[in-house]
């Protein structure tokens, strides 16, 4: 067996994102004409120094989210702005902090540095000269340009080989950075299903069928026409399980409809992006690494990012209105990627038994069904278009 990446924590996070800041440069047609890019305003700061007041975590989020944003705003006109970031941070507040009986918390994962982490996984599979042939940045450009070379440009011109390169590295940033941007909405869909009286039409007011078949209209260039349905729309739109993954991939569609100033390349790319965000969180034929690469690359990378990536317990929740304090809790410390014959084994260890597993149990965290999931998971990779073998497996880490 041998091993092909290993270091996946803070420090390797910071030098990927700063990785791709480099290779991306800054595009001066909207770099920033909203002034809520400008800098973190003093609310939202107030928000991360409340949910992270240790310093040394605040210090890391902070500098992870300006990251993001600095990224973001590169590919595309709206990114991660001060208006999303109080909205996450709201919403992340309020999802680490429900509950289910006996004063146990639903056990929900971080998404503030999630996107981050997915963003740079994936970006190594892009791009290190260990990670599977079929998912480097090249070889899904080459089966791009297959397929849509007949798109052109404004000048009726196709796009070049160093184009659709382009094209796939600032696909995967802006769905990455921006695939799980509508879980607030499932979370209120999720709540909403414990009132007695439902409306019918949830979201009527913003997102409505015929605002579904405008935003699905204007996807005129083919990678997300060829891919997504209005029905598939509507159906996922109304699923909790799915809506955020359809409302992030409409929002793309929107923005692309909605900025004048978009070119024929940045329309393409977020076509590309909304189709990849589509079928993230989906284990049918979006999964599809030749018809739908950076969706196969973006449910990848979702999957691999569990090391670091925290839980709270009750245990150590201290309610003090109108604040909570919480001790966040991993159950995976460590993630590996190695290559065993033509298999690539997706490894995660498990936290060591101590006081916090104790914590997390007695919190309500099933370890054999989560493992079991996750395990489960990684068999949507291994269809043969993708001519890939992936295995996941979860030991216990030692220290």
């Amino acid at each position: 067996m041998r091993v092909l990446l290993a270091k996946t924590g803070h420090h390797w996070i910071a030098s990927q994102l700063d990785e791709i800041a480099r290779c991306v440069p800054e595009n001066i047609d909207w770099a920033y004409d909203d002034k809520s890019f400008e800098s973190l305003d003093e609310e939202t700061t107030e928000s991360l120094r409340f949910f992270y007041p240790e310093n040394d975590r605040y210090e890391y989020t902070r500098g992870t989210i300006e990251r993001m944003r600095e990224i973001s705003g590169r590919v595309g006109p709206y990114g991660m702005n001060n208006e999303t970031l109080k909205l996450l941070l709201n919403f992340e507040w309020l999802a680490h902090t429900r509950f289910k009986s006996r004063n146990r918390p639903k056990l929900y994962r971080d998404h503030i540095i999630h996107p981050a982490v997915v963003c740079a996984i994936g970006w190594w599979f892009l791009t290190d000269d260990k990670s599977p042939p079929q998912l480097k940045c090249e070889k899904i450009a080459s089966e791009l340009e297959q397929q849509h070379g007949n798109i052109k440009n404004e000048n009726n011109r196709e796009f070049t080989s160093e184009e659709w390169y382009e094209i796939v590295q600032k696909s995967w940033i802006l769905a990455s950075l921006t695939h799980d941007l509508f879980y607030p909405v499932e979370f209120l869909m999720e709540l909403t299903q414990k009132v007695e009286t439902l409306e019918p039409e949830l979201w009527s007011r913003q997102l409505n069928k015929k605002k579904i078949r405008t935003l699905c209209g204007s996807a005129q260039l083919g990678p997300f026409r060829n891919l997504v349905s209005f029905s598939n729309c509507c159906d996922n739109i109304s699923s909790i399980k799915r809506s955020h993954a359809a409302g992030a991939a409409l929002r793309l569609l929107g923005i692309s409809t909605e900025y004048g100033n978009l070119k024929i390349k940045e329309k393409l790319i977020h076509e590309l992006a909304a189709a990849a965000i589509f079928y993230h969180h989906s284990d049918d034929d979006g999964i599809n690494l030749k018809r739908n690469p950076i969706g196969y690359l973006l449910a990848l990378a979702d999957e691999c990012h569990e090391a670091d990536r925290e839980m709270i317990t009750s245990k150590k929740m201290k309610c003090k209105l109108p604040r909570r304090q919480m001790e966040f809790i991993s159950f995976i410390k460590t993630f590996k990627i190695a290559k065993a014959g033509d298999k690539y084994l997706i490894k995660f260890a498990q936290i060591p038994e101590g006081r916090k597993k104790t914590d997390l149990l007695e919190g309500g965290f099933d370890p054999e069904k989560y493992k079991n999931g996750k395990e489960k998971a990684f068999d949507k990779f291994n269809k043969n278009d993708a001519n890939l073998a992936f295995e996941c497996k979860i030991g216990v880490s030692s220290t």
